[in-house]
């Protein structure tokens, strides 16, 4: 995991980010984060030392995803407000089988929502709005089981609202 958030730091100007959050630093991977009020911002940790969190929102972040985001277990990714992050969300999405809430709005992420996103099981919330996304929305979306919240708002989509949709319960 931490081998992950370094390589999220390194790859993504983490040195022109608003805030570091300790990222390089000697200490624990859990301490690599700001507590303002009640909201922690950063890399957030359980009591067993497991990232739960990773909540780099409205942060100056820039480039496309590494992969290795892919890799990590958190069950919550939070890049929101992030104009500078570019590219597509790979289907490597798949591997992320902990993932319950993705926060990718408002950066200037484009390409097509990969279906593989939707098929994750314990998929709860999905925010995608004001990205530059095109095509459609995928069938898949009907896999997702325990999806709650879903915001696609102001985006390039085309195309109907899949009729799967309208079967989640």
């Amino acid at each position: 995991e931490r081998y992950c958030a370094v390589h999220i730091y390194k790859s993504m100007d983490g040195p022109n980010w608003l805030n570091q959050y300790q990222f390089l630093s000697d200490t624990d991977i859990c301490d690599w984060n700001v507590v303002t009020g009640e909201v922690v911002d950063g890399i957030i940790c359980d009591d067993f030392g497991l990232v739960v969190e990773v909540a780099l929102a409205f942060n100056r972040l820039e480039g496309t995803i590494p992969s290795t985001v892919y890799l990590l277990k958190a069950p919550l990714l939070n890049f929101y407000g992030n104009f500078g992050i570019e590219g597509t969300i790979s289907s490597h999405i798949g591997y992320m089988q902990d993932l319950s809430s993705l926060f990718l709005g408002r950066t200037s992420i484009n390409g097509t929502i990969p279906p593989e996103l939707f098929q994750l099981p314990r998929l709860l919330r999905v925010h995608l709005q004001r990205t530059l996304l095109e095509g459609s929305i995928p069938t898949a979306i009907g896999s997702a089981a325990f999806l709650r919240e879903i915001n696609l708002a102001n985006n390039q989509l085309t195309g109907t609202v899949p009729s799967q949709l309208w079967q989640l319960s």
